[in-house]
């Protein structure tokens, strides 16, 4: 089976690849949460891109070459990883990844962390998506909680205010990606409100696939579309 590793976006965790990484067979799915997420809340270091790269690395360990599925800050970091050490990778699925994207609403992301009620999530998550009612009472109580957990706030306040750093980073690695070779498809939302494909740059790298009605949580606003991109990407290399 194909070792594929997914990483999740800024202010989730690993769980949102519940309904993703089970539903493609014939792999085999790590799902971690990123540095000050999740269970690393505490694992964050300076809440650098390089810093979370570092961290995601030494986690990842040894073994046959692995491929990288990323949505958003998730996608920025697969980038990353692709440029500091290709040989580590077979190719990457990327979500509305940073350092592809323009126009990215870095204000939306930096106010995050002082969301106060469930109806400020609310209002954040329903931007994330083009059909409001994708956001179940569920979704948004999940969000909430984990936000209040001791020290997420501070961690994601950490990274969100170091995201346009990162977004410059990204566009200094790509060159690297370029000439690594590595396969890569780049899945977008047609509605992201967030941030939208930056066609040129991502014609550098590989193919973009735009998903009709879709905000920028594909994989959970259009997940079987995003489950079958994923396993049609995927089975030609099990």
């Amino acid at each position: 089976m194909t070792r594929t590793i997914f990483l999740h976006g800024f202010g989730a965790d690993r769980l949102t690849w519940t309904g993703t990484a089970p539903a493609i067979g014939g792999i085999d799915a790590v799902t971690p949460d990123l540095p000050g997420h999740g269970n690393a809340i505490g694992d964050l270091g300076d809440g650098s891109l390089e810093d979370m790269a570092s961290r995601l690395m030494a986690d990842f360990g040894e073994g046959p070459p692995a491929w990288l599925v990323g949505h958003s800050l998730g996608g920025g970091l697969a980038l990353r990883l692709a440029a500091r050490a290709p040989q580590r990778f077979r190719g990457l699925v990327l979500l509305a990844p940073m350092g592809l994207g323009r126009d990215f609403d870095y204000e939306a992301l930096v106010k995050y962390s002082g969301i106060s009620d469930r109806h400020e999530m609310r209002m954040f998550l329903e931007g994330l998506v083009a059909r409001k009612g994708v956001v179940a009472q569920a979704f948004v109580d999940t969000a909430f909680g984990h936000l209040e957990r001791h020290g997420a706030r501070a961690a994601l306040a950490r990274i969100a205010n170091r995201l346009p750093t990162m977004e410059a980073e990204l566009y200094g690695a790509l060159p690297d990606v370029a000439e690594s070779g590595l396969d890569i498809t780049v899945i977008w939302g047609a509605e992201d409100h967030i941030t939208s494909p930056h066609r040129d740059r991502i014609r550098t790298l590989g193919t973009l696939v735009e998903l009709a009605g879709t905000g920028h949580i594909a994989h959970v606003e259009a997940r079987k579309q995003v489950n079958a991109l994923l396993a049609d990407r995927l089975a030609g290399t099990r």
